[in-house]
């Protein structure tokens, strides 16, 4: 998983940890 600004983590080909992503 790539880990973009803090909270921001996109996983390869899938994004089911938007409980992480945060935009600031």
């Amino acid at each position: 998983s790539v880990k973009v600004n803090e909270n921001y983590e996109i996983l390869s080909g899938s994004t089911s940890s938007t409980k992480n992503i945060k935009k600031s």
